[in-house]
């Protein structure tokens, strides 16, 4: 017999080598011991039996001739050592990333190495010998993975561990589930030392730099010192840890800092460090912890020098304007500079500040003749030009102010905003500049007629370049525009789409086309636009191609989430209405300048930069829906929502004129991110975040029921793989979310705009109902028959979002018994058999089938003779003589 053992306390590197050990040796039994970690033991109640493991004292211990050993190698830290009657005659593998362990077998074959986790070691083999693993096996491994590398964040990671995760991904691991069961915690060997170092902790003040030092050595080594570190960081409060353990041979040094200030790989820069400047890593062979001690405090003599001050990062010289011009010019330069703020500078003296939120609400109020004075503020914080960064910093975050002006001699000489402050955090150029229609120019020195070429089939590319000459014929001119331009540049060729605006009259635009190739039009007067329909494709013989057209048009909003009214307008304006940079895109189809790209807004620049803006500030105000569409376009894309963007999208929400709204092209949005093409779990936390689940409702808080969603995703996933069960995932996630609602009016209120399907609104009000069913139903040795009864009324979109909600080990059990057991039990003999036999009454027939049915689902009988006879019984019983 051959098995595979790993350590006590069971932990998930230990348990997910297992499984991959069995999947790699698949003639091993798998064994699991009694000693688990408290996760592992969580994980193991809910997917014990997907794995096929084995108790130890199930095992033939006498008749094991071969054992694989992973996670450890050390005998005394296996259960199964008091099982195996002779160490001597087992031909042992090791399979291990603990290479300070000592060697007590001669194995056959071993790979020990130092890495993240043996779970990475075993993934290598897996993957060269190709063998498939489930979803719920690479998840499993995942956690593995993750749990032994802190996240792959700690210093002993090695790239193993990230090319296994990267595979595993690859075999549909789900991070949701990942993430439930993996955080940083401490074990007792890691707690005890942790009590070790902070008896010993010596904390200096170096300026205004709180330094912590704590030194240590012990006889055995003890794994993740960097999450100790990190603790005692939070605890202390420390701006910078250093933290030096011996363990046996090999010291090791672990140093961390709050601040970006300074750089810790220059303090231990002769002890070759790995890492980056706020959190690093070295280790030293034979060298004691306070000799390191000492080095490191010599080395911070130098530690003001790195400071970081405001001359160092603020912008010079500074836009500045005068008190007394008008709100209105006020505006055009902000616009015309990308400011959102402006320094309010009389006679060479800084008077006050005026920010875009100012001028706005003074042009809601028509007030854009006034003078600046009158909407600044006079509240002025000022810096020097050698206060900190740090110092910045509190300021910032203390007067939640967004720009503060450098005063040198008693001059004006820059200004520090929140983007020099993320530059220096990031060690990037973030900032994003407001768009508008009047500060930008057209930027046509870019021409994709070659990418065209590529990206379209011959056929289409034909079309385009016929759309031009006739274009050219009729006197107009005409543009691919929109999400079509945008896949064109990024070279997706997922959802090829093709919208073409016409400045002219595209209606008869697409009569010339459809003459051309032969199609048909729909036309809409009133908006200028026209559907070609071409039956047999551009080249006479494929598919019908559908081509939307359109006359170059502008759009305004008489309130806010109103149906835009439109006007005629140049192809600029009509760029303008469109939702996002990235989308205001057009591409020239006139023969004289073919594929030349129209970009008003950054747009090629954000698509280069995988980034989503808004053109305008009343953006989210004209259409809530843009949110949604943001939050799916980021995941599809890639892409990230920008910083001012989601700053309006957050502001928008918040002005409470959406809460409880619900229309059409939202509930459209949602089906699309709550399905199982996108993440949806991540989608509703990116809503959440946006507060755009205020449109379902403001009380409803993300983190109150995050972990019901994420089993809901896993749940969706289990019945589709076990139950080969068809569901429409989005309805379950706006269960959860409607759910929690718990006010009855605001639920009715927003139900109803939601425009369910009957069949929608019966899963969503049973849910509701279900909790009172529940807690009125006895679940105390129930019957399988109750069971049955129970769940088969309910659909099976409420049953699952019940496995996401209950606790309770019962109610669950019964849910799994029915589904695994009950659900498909039928009876073979039927009415005809019954009417066979005698029984002509309708109302007996069901009576006794369902008598029959019920003695059946308790197990009672089984077989068609036992149904017959049971039958037949009845039949001949007193009742229906």
């Amino acid at each position: 017999m051959k098995v595979i053992i790993t350590h006590k306390n069971t932990d998930f590197d230990a348990l997910s080598s297992l499984v991959a050990a069995h999947k790699l040796h698949p003639d091993y039994v798998p064994v699991l011991g009694y000693l688990q970690n408290k996760k592992v033991h969580e994980f193991l109640r809910l997917h014990k039996d997907a794995f096929s493991l084995v108790g130890i004292k199930s095992i033939e211990w006498e008749k094991v001739t071969d054992i694989i050993m992973v996670d450890f190698h050390e005998l005394s830290r296996t259960e199964a050592l008091e099982y195996i009657p002779d160490l001597a005659k087992i031909n042992w593998i090791i399979y291990d990333h603990h290479p300070e362990q000592k060697l007590e077998v001669n194995p056959v074959y071993a790979e020990i190495r130092e890495t993240g986790s043996t779970a990475g070691i075993l993934i290598k083999h897996l993957k060269e010998k190709n063998i498939q693993l489930s979803f719920l096996e690479s998840t499993l491994l995942a956690i593995g993975i993750y749990s032994d590398t802190g996240n792959l964040t700690f210093p002993h990671t090695k790239p193993d561990d990230a090319l296994g995760v990267a595979w595993l991904l690859e075999n549909n691991a789900d991070l949701n589930i990942v993430s439930e069961y993996t955080h940083l915690s401490l074990q007792d060997d890691q707690l005890n030392l942790m009590n070790d170092i902070m008896a010993n902790i010596e904390i200096k003040e170096y300026g205004k730099t709180k330094i912590l030092f704590s030194s240590q050595s012990i006889d055995k080594f003890i794994p993740d010192l960097s999450v100790i570190t990190q603790k005692l960081t939070d605890f202390y409060s420390s701006d910078i840890t250093f933290v030096v353990v011996k363990m046996q041979k090999w010291t090791y040094i672990i140093a961390r800092s709050i601040s970006s200030d300074f750089n810790l790989m220059d303090f231990i820069q002769e002890f070759d460090p790995k890492g980056h400047k706020q959190a690093c890593f070295a280790k030293v062979k034979n060298t004691e912890p306070e000799e390191i001690i000492i080095k490191i405090k010599e080395n911070l003599k130098n530690l003001s020098k790195t400071k970081i001050t405001a001359s160092q990062i603020m912008s010079s010289p500074v836009r500045t304007i005068s008190k007394n011009i008008s709100i209105e010019n006020a505006h055009k330069l902000m616009i015309r500079y990308g400011h959102n703020g402006f320094i309010v500078i009389e006679s060479d003296i800084v008077e006050g500040i005026i920010s875009r939120r100012d001028i706005e609400k003074a042009f809601h109020h028509g007030l854009k003749n006034s003078d600046v004075k009158d909407f600044m503020s006079n509240v002025l914080v000022t810096i020097k030009p050698d206060t900190t960064f740090e110092q910045i910093e509190s300021l910032m975050i203390e007067n939640n102010m967004g720009r503060f002006p450098v005063i040198g001699d008693g001059k004006l000489v820059g200004i520090v905003t929140r983007t020099d402050i993320l530059k220096v955090i990031y060690n990037k150029e973030i900032k994003e500049e407001t768009i508008s229609i009047e500060n930008t120019e057209l930027k046509n020195n870019i021409n994709l007629k070659n990418k065209m070429q590529e990206h379209f089939n011959h056929q289409t590319f034909n079309f385009l370049k016929t759309a031009g000459i006739v274009a050219d014929k009729l006197g107009y001119k005409a543009y691919i525009v929109g999400g079509g331009v945008r896949d064109l540049i990024i070279n997706s060729k997922k959802d090829v789409d093709i919208d073409i605006v016409i400045e002219g009259d595209a209606i008869i635009f697409a009569q010339k086309m459809s003459e051309i190739f032969l199609g048909n039009i729909v036309s809409h007067e009133k908006y200028g636009t026209a559907k070609l329909k071409i039956k047999n494709g551009f080249d006479g013989k494929s598919p019908e191609e559908s081509i939307d057209i359109a006359t170059s048009r502008t759009e305004f909003y008489e309130y806010p989430a109103a149906n835009p009214s439109v006007d005629f307008s140049t192809i600029k304006q009509d760029l303008y209405r469109r939702d996002f940079t990235m989308n205001a895109l057009a591409v020239s189809l006139n023969s004289n300048t073919f594929g030349e790209i129209l970009d008003f807004f950054n747009g090629y620049k954000d698509i280069e930069h995988r980034r989503i803006r808004i053109l305008h500030n009343l953006s989210f105000i004209e259409d809530p829906n843009r949110i949604f569409r943001a939050v799916r376009l980021e995941q599809k894309l890639g892409f990230t929502i920008g910083r001012l963007t989601s700053e309006m999208a957050v502001r928008a929400m918040q002005t409470g004129k959406f809460d409880y709204f619900m229309n059409d092209r939202i509930k459209t949005e949602l089906k699309k991110i709550l399905t199982g093409k996108y993440n949806a779990v991540d989608n509703i936390k990116r809503l959440s975040e946006l507060k755009a689940l205020n449109c379902i409702s403001p009380t409803i808080e993300y983190n109150l029921f995050e972990r019901k969603l994420k089993k809901l995703y896993r749940y969706i996933r289990v019945f589709k793989h076990s139950y080969n069960s068809k569901i429409e995932e989005w309805i379950l996630y706006i269960n959860i979310l409607l759910n929690e609602i718990k006010d009855e009016n605001d639920f009715e209120k927003i139900f109803i705009q939601f425009r369910f399907s009957k069949e929608e609104e019966k899963i969503i009000r049973m849910f509701r109902s279900l909790a009172f069913e529940i807690e009125t139903f006895n679940w105390q040795d129930v019957p399988d028959s109750d069971i049955y009864y129970f769940w088969k009324k309910y659909p099976i979109e409420t049953v699952i979002c019940a496995m996401a909600c209950i606790n309770d080990r019962i109610i669950k059990n019964s849910i799994h018994n029915y589904y695994t057991k009950l659900k498909d039990i039928k009876l073979i003999i039927d009415g005809n058999y019954l009417k066979s036999m005698g029984i002509k009454k309708g109302r007996m027939l069901g009576e006794i089938l369902e008598s029959v049915l019920l003695a059946k689902l308790n197990g009672e009988i089984q077989t068609f003779e036992e149904e017959k006879e049971f039958a037949e019984k009845l039949m001949n019983s007193k009742f229906y003589q």
